[in-house]
């Protein structure tokens, strides 16, 4: 019968089990060897922080300088303690980012040793800007003493929960590379080291807007108190409505939170032609912003002043408390010297609601109706 044993099949039975086995054993060993991190660039590697004792020395950093092939900027500060973004007119810098980036820098490990080939650098995003390579240099100062300076990669893992998320680097002068745990902070871009904090107006505050787009009519929406959700628009011509209150509340609440996205010497603007926009508050402060189309951005010219002998009607908050009207004196002085002198160039959906014309924010006029026929 077909299944009936012959003489040394049991033996060569045998055999095929054994070498199924081993190879079933190897085959396990190789993959806990893997779940359990048996690269040998990694388990024969300590993982190391490069700057350690970079957050203690925060204090003492008197420049950081950021190089792509495609963009640089150079912040500093100055004898006052005060950063600017040299290469933005010296205008103030973002604290918080320069933060975020000290105490980046400060958590960076090595976590695995990778090539020290230079020819293979640019492969993994490292080669330096000055060749024409991909990575990005990284340097802080302490007069002219180098803190810390490392070019930053293509990135390894992204950000995923508890996990920072890691990236290929090395030392400024050194081709051995790593890949490091933390991502770096670090854009090249001047306008994202710029402090963009304008004018934080409270929308409750706000009582009129006066907008005049370029080449358009000039019109104004206002509400009677702040209890009043929703803006009106004055002098509507005859038999048109406004398109819906979301409409008209656009282009009035526009300027809170205003920020920008680079800066530019206000001289440099040519003003011959200009829209106008200007906010007011129930409380006495007054916005101005002049606006200019350059190179495909708008940019604001921005002043304020204050009134303080306006009395702003008292708005209970949710605990029934009414709260002290602001100093918008002192306000606008701020805003005038944080603003003086420069020109901003304001988000595309911040201009597209200030230079809305009126004609958008009402509904059509009505067809006028045909002309009687002649009597023959």
């Amino acid at each position: 019968m077909a299944h009936d044993l012959q003489p040394g099949d049991a033996i060569r039975r045998r055999r095929v089990l054994g070498v199924s086995a081993g190879a079933g054993v190897a085959i396990m060993v190789s993959l806990f060897v893997v779940l359990m991190g048996g690269n040998k660039n990694r388990s024969d590697f300590e993982e190391t922080k490069p700057f350690p004792d970079l957050a203690a020395q925060a204090g003492e950093i008197t420049e950081i300088r950021i190089e792509s092939k495609d963009a640089n900027v150079t912040v500093t500060r100055g004898e006052d303690g005060k950063f600017t973004v040299a290469n933005r007119y010296n205008f103030p810098a973002d604290t918080a980012r320069i933060r975020r980036l000290v105490s980046s820098l400060t958590e960076m490990t090595f976590i695995e040793r990778k090539t020290a080939k230079p020819d293979r650098h640019e492969a993994v995003g490292l080669g330096l800007p000055a060749d024409g390579g991909s990575g990005v240099v990284v340097t802080l100062m302490r007069g002219q003493e180098t803190l810390a300076a490392i070019v930053l990669g293509k990135l390894d893992a992204p950000p995923s929960g508890l996990n920072p998320g890691s990236i290929y680097a090395r030392l400024l002068g050194d081709d051995q590379t790593y890949i490091a745990r933390g991502l770096p902070d670090a854009p090249p871009q001047p306008g994202e080291w710029l402090d963009k904090a304008l004018a934080g107006i409270d929308p409750v505050r706000l009582a009129a807007a006066t907008l005049r787009p370029a080449g358009e009519a000039e019109y104004t929406l206002t509400r009677a108190d702040p209890t009043v959700a929703d803006f009106t628009l004055e002098n509507i011509p005859a038999g048109r409505t406004p398109q819906s209150a979301y409409a008209l509340n656009g282009p009035a609440f526009a300027v809170i939170s205003l920020t920008f996205e680079d800066v530019m010497p206000a001289e440099e603007l040519d003003t011959s032609t200009v829209s106008r926009a200007l906010y007011r508050t129930f409380d006495g402060l007054t916005i101005m912003l002049t606006i200019v189309a350059k190179d495909g951005r708008n940019w604001a010219l921005i002043d304020a002043i204050g009134d303080p002998s306006l009395t702003p009607p008292a708005v209970p908050g949710p605990d029934g408390s009414v709260a002290l009207p602001p100093d918008v004196a002192a306000e606008a002085a701020a805003i005038r010297q944080r603003t003086a002198g420069y020109a901003f160039a304001i988000p595309s959906y911040v201009a597209s609601q200030m230079l809305v014309s009126r004609e958008m924010l009402l509904t059509p006029a009505p067809e006028a109706p045909p002309a009687p026929e002649a009597t023959p």
